[in-house]
């Protein structure tokens, strides 16, 4: 039934929105002035920062995170003009993100790096204790993935 779904999906809305209004109350991290600054001042090196989620994200949690960031800057709800810029970086990332080969590749390619550099901290580190030098600081790898 058409009227039910249409009922439902405006429920579904004002939750989600609640959810939005009290997260951008308890933290200033889920207003439009800090996710603009975020997205368009700052380098990105793959979408899933741009997005803020894992590596390991499920496509539910991609979507619920790009619908969650899309409001706050989307050119239609936020005014300032640097609006259109954010939401397209954003709109790219997700977009990439849904892309399963694509997400794939990303998911291989940072699980490849993150090898790569315990493996170079353990050389360093081997190399350090031979000199009798302190390791490394556990806190400076600083990896999710």
């Amino acid at each position: 039934d058409t009227k039910t779904d249409d009922v439902k999906l405006k429920e579904e809305f004002s939750v989600f929105m609640a959810e939005l209004k009290r997260l951008s109350k308890e933290d200033n991290k889920y207003t439009s002035s800090y996710q603009l600054d975020r997205l368009l001042n700052n380098t990105f090196v793959n979408p899933y920062d741009i997005l803020e989620v894992g590596a390991e994200a499920t496509e539910t949690e991609i979507k619920k995170k790009f619908r969650m960031l899309s409001i706050l800057v989307h050119p239609d709800k936020c005014k300032e003009e640097r609006a259109s810029d954010a939401f397209h970086l954003l709109d790219q990332a997700y977009k990439t993100l849904l892309n399963v080969d694509k997400r794939r590749m990303y998911q291989r390619v940072m699980r490849e790096a993150k090898e790569r550099v315990e493996y170079q901290r353990k050389k360093e580190n081997q190399r350090r204790q031979a000199q009798g030098q302190d390791a490394l600081p556990q806190e400076t790898l600083n990896i999710e993935i």
